[in-house]
């Protein structure tokens, strides 16, 4: 059974499964076929004149497995093809098309030896969600400038793609739990990528982004809690324009080799790095570069990160947020000498450290909430390279400490393993309350004659000290 559609016999038409549009025919309405299961077939003329497709009018085909688009066609409606069965669709290098509507083909299961060629005059007129949840082995995007929202978000299958250098700007999820994609190349035209853009793309290994790119979203690269990731690498490449790392960039990118942190960046987001398993992430070391403008360090920023390295917060930090370092582990931690807001939570739980440097600036000990550390221990700020096991005792060697409140434990841990003295070679005015509770270990502490108060329960539990000096 077959039918000629003309432009007056639509409502006639009854579900016969060849279609053969007819050359005075000027647009396909909305809903022109939708829904129709028995459609296999669909054929222009020659000379077809048919400008529009309209929104829905292919939808839920399920019969309908290709279609050749004639030339004066210039647009493609809002879910046209959605759901539909077609394995394939052509347009010719003389396309007029311009313009693909949302959901154009959405859904779609694309042949594995098909190629989905975009028309040369396809730049920007792009709807959201065109192959979401869709098949798509192999694209050409020709001349497009943008990767619209969720362009191919939860694809089903390995998309190999080359993204052309006309592209300015990744959308909003556009790769987004596209789970097979193992590797993608970011040209250096994008200036912008958005929230989302690559989030849970569990397959991707390595990614570049260009220095081109002024802007990074939210959740960018972030994974959702329980997934496992193979990202090992990521390179900003330089001279680096992004100035923040926004809120949740990484979360739960446990597979990270290394994090270099690019120093333009003034801002790290909240949860930038958030772990959400402290047993299941292991980073072989944070970086900031050499000139690091950072400033500000949000909540939870790094919260159960792991680092088998010094963890060297830059001199320009001056405010760190709750809980950004919570159960954080490294060996060494170095306090930036401007800090000047950390929030009473920064630091708490951190684990593993065998050193802890402050800078001469630091004022006030307790302001940085060391209180919770397992292995609090001062040393000399001229020692902040090649450190190793401790041989010797060390000590606290600021010039403007005043008040010690960060010996705080809450369980009878050592301090530096077996290190037994603490000395306090500055002008130290104030013990306060807590400051050296619990440290069993702790046997002398050598302080100098500026000590003119102690506070409640300062040495509460310390049960091997003999000496204080």
């Amino acid at each position: 059974m077959s039918f000629t559609l003309t432009p007056s016999n639509l409502d006639d038409y009854n579900g016969e499964i060849a279609v053969l549009i007819s050359n005075n025919v000027t647009d396909i309405p909305d809903d022109a076929f939708k829904d129709v299961s028995t459609l296999t077939s669909v054929t222009f003329e020659a000379t077809s004149i048919v400008g529009s497709i309209g929104d829905y009018a292919f939808k839920n085909t399920t019969s309908l497995t290709s279609i050749i688009i004639p030339d004066s066609v210039t647009s493609i409606g809002v879910d046209a093809f959605n759901n539909s069965s077609i394995t394939s669709i052509t347009f010719t290098p003389d396309s007029l098309l311009t313009t693909l509507g949302d959901q154009a083909f959405q859904g779609c299961n694309f042949a594995t030896d098909f190629t989905f060629v975009f028309p040369p005059l396809v730049t920007d007129d792009i709807g959201i969600r065109l192959f979401r949840n869709g098949y798509i082995y192999n694209i050409e995007l020709t001349n497009i400038t943008l990767l619209p929202e969720s362009m191919f978000n939860n694809l089903k299958t390995i998309l190999s793609i080359t993204i052309p250098s006309s592209v300015t700007s990744i959308g909003t999820s556009a790769f987004s739990r596209a789970l097979y994609i193992t590797n993608i190349t970011i040209p250096s035209s994008v200036i912008s990528i958005g929230n989302n853009a690559f989030a849970n793309t569990l397959a991707l290994t390595s990614i570049t982004i260009p220095n081109s790119v002024t802007s990074i979203g939210t959740s960018v690269f972030s994974i959702t809690a329980g997934n496992n990731p193979s990202l090992t690498s990521v390179t900003f490449e330089s001279p680096v324009q992004i100035t923040n790392i926004p809120n949740t960039a990484f979360q739960n990118q446990r597979d990270l080799l290394g994090i270099i942190i690019p120093a333009s960046v003034t801002s790290i987001g909240y949860r930038a790095f958030y772990q959400y398993s402290f047993s299941n992430n292991v980073f072989s070391s944070l970086v900031f570069e050499e000139g690091s403008q950072l400033k500000t360090i949000g909540d939870e920023a790094f919260y159960q990160a792991r680092f088998l390295n010094s963890l060297s917060l830059p001199n320009t930090v001056t405010s760190i947020g709750q809980n950004a370092f919570y159960r954080a582990s490294s060996e060494e931690l170095i306090i930036p000498s401007d800090l000047n807001n950390a929030s009473n939570q920064a630091f708490a739980g951190v684990s593993g450290i065998k050193a802890l440097i402050l800078h001469s600036n630091i004022t006030n000990v307790d302001s940085i909430v060391l209180s919770s550390l397992e292995y609090p221990i001062f040393i000399p700020s001229t020692n902040l390279l090649g450190l190793t096991s401790p041989s010797t005792d060390q000590t606290l060697n600021s010039t403007t400490v005043s008040t010690i409140n960060a010996f705080y434990y809450n369980g009878p841990n050592t301090i530096y393993n077996d290190e037994s003295i603490v000395y306090c070679s500055v002008s130290i005015t104030s013990i306060g309350d807590n400051a050296f509770k619990d440290a069993t270990n702790l046997t002398e502490i050598i302080i100098n004659s500026t000590l003119t108060s102690i506070g409640n329960n300062a040495f509460e539990g310390a049960t091997s000290l003999t000496s204080i000096i």
